[in-house]
Parts: structure tokens; C-alpha cells; sequence
């Protein structure tokens, strides 16, 4: 059994309906495996969506960023992580650069700590400001795919076919570059 996210209305949700050219749920259920009234339902939040519904929905209207979206609101995304937010291309490339400059330092330290096979007490300080750096990092990744996908840039197909490899060593090349 899935944990559902509880929160308030996905305002995301119509929006994305109507930006794939669903004018009205009825039109929209001929895609999406719902009955108008639970797309209702979902989109005033009279219904939690579970992940799965998510799901559905960002492959029926193909919104990617329905699934971003979603695991900010959700309890487990909230716990982990901070809240993904809109922003405009510069600001998103601008932060990204910014938090990938200090990734040479970061990794050393975080060297420096593996280096015996654990954390110790006096080292958990700066393990735990490390993992948070890490987070934002995510973060601005996932707020730059975010948009991508609203500016029409990327579609999700193309974002998933950037293999992790590639991904890395584009980090490693920027921090490299950085550095210098």
C-alpha cells in the first residue's frame, strides 16, 4: 500500500490539464484512466493523489513536472527535501554555478572523513552541512528541470535519457573548471 500525500489543492494539476489542451475534465478523462469527477476531485485536493496517480498523470498530459511538483508536497519529499521552486533560467544556472563552485572543497572534506570507514562525533558537524550542500545542489537541478519542462526547452523523455555518467562528469567538468 502507498503512504498519499496530503496537502493542499495541486493548483499545478488543472494547470498542467489545461496546458496539454484538456479544456474540461470530461475532455481530459478520454487520456487519464479517472472519471471527470476524481480528476475533480484530485485537482481541488479533496483527494489526495497517491504517487501512482502522479504518475498517470504527468505521462497523460506530459508534464514532467507534475512529478517534481508532487514529491515537493509529499511527506517523504518534504522530509528529505527542500521545497523545489520556480525560478527563471538565469537565476536557476546562476545558482547552480554558485553551489558547484565550493564541490572541490566539499569533496575533499568529505574525503578527509571517509578516510577511516566512519563519522566520527567531532566530524558529524561538518558531514551534515556537507549532505545539506548536496541537497541544494539537487534542488537546483530538479528547480532547472522544473524550467525546462514549463518552457518547453526539454521534454521528460529527453531529461531521462541524459545518462547519470554524463551527468556526473558534467558536475566534475564545472567544479574542475571552477577551480581554476
Amino acid at each position: 500500500m502507498s503512504t498519499i500525500a496530503t496537502k493542499e489543492a495541486p493548483t499545478y494539476l488543472r494547470d498542467a490539464r489545461l496546458g496539454a489542451g484538456f479544456v474540461n475534465r470530461h475532455t481530459a478523462s478520454t487520456r487519464v484512466p479517472y472519471s471527470p469527477e476524481t480528476i475533480g476531485r484530485h485537482e481541488r485536493g479533496e483527494n489526495p493523489m497517491a504517487p501512482e496517480d502522479a504518475l498517470v498523470y504527468a505521462e497523460c498530459y506530459g508534464r514532467g513536472d507534475i512529478l517534481i511538483r508532487y514529491c515537493a508536497c509529499c511527506p517523504v519529499g518534504v522530509k528529505l527535501h527542500k521545497a523545489v521552486e520556480e525560478r527563471d533560467f538565469a537565476v536557476n544556472a546562476i545558482r547552480l554555478k554558485n553551489r558547484l563552485k565550493n564541490a572541490p572543497q566539499l569533496m575533499g572534506r568529505l574525503m578527509e572523513i571517509a578516510d577511516d570507514g566512519r563519522v566520527n562525533d567531532w566530524e558529524r558537524d561538518d558531514f551534515v552541512a556537507i549532505l545539506s550542500e548536496c541537497v541544494d545542489i539537487i534542488n537546483t537541478i530538479k528547480e532547472l528541470k522544473l524550467w525546462a519542462y514549463q518552457a518547453g526547452v526539454a521534454t521528460p523523455e529527453e531529461l531521462k535519457a541524459a545518462k547519470i555518467a554524463d551527468i556526473k562528469e558534467a558536475v566534475y567538468s564545472t567544479a574542475r573548471e571552477i577551480a581554476q
